[in-house]
């Protein structure tokens, strides 16, 4: 009921969320919102599912960079006193 009264247009609510209505004003249909759960669920999984694929090429570029990183500078470290090609920075890189 809550929902109803902070809802500015009421009316417009109560035709858009007839199901919870029915339910608050009938209680021994309460039970039946267990039947809400999959439809949430799916909605929340095809929500992520947009997410990841809109967010998903910049997290493997940001990850690839990374990980390019730290093993250069963990081959520059392994390398930097051994008299080997590599000399600096930009030679483990490359």
């Amino acid at each position: 009921m809550a929902k109803l009264y902070l809802a500015p247009d009421r009316l417009p609510y109560l035709r858009s969320h007839w199901f919870e209505v029915i339910i608050i004003v009938l209680p021994f249909l309460r039970p039946l919102r267990l039947l809400w759960l999959p439809i949430v669920l799916a909605r929340l999984w095809k929500q992520s599912q947009r997410a990841l694929r809109r967010k998903m090429p910049a997290f493997i570029g940001g990850r690839s960079l990374v990980m390019v990183l730290i093993t250069t500078t963990l081959m520059f470290i392994a390398e930097r006193g051994s008299g080997g090609p590599i000399t600096s920075f930009t030679d483990a890189i490359w």
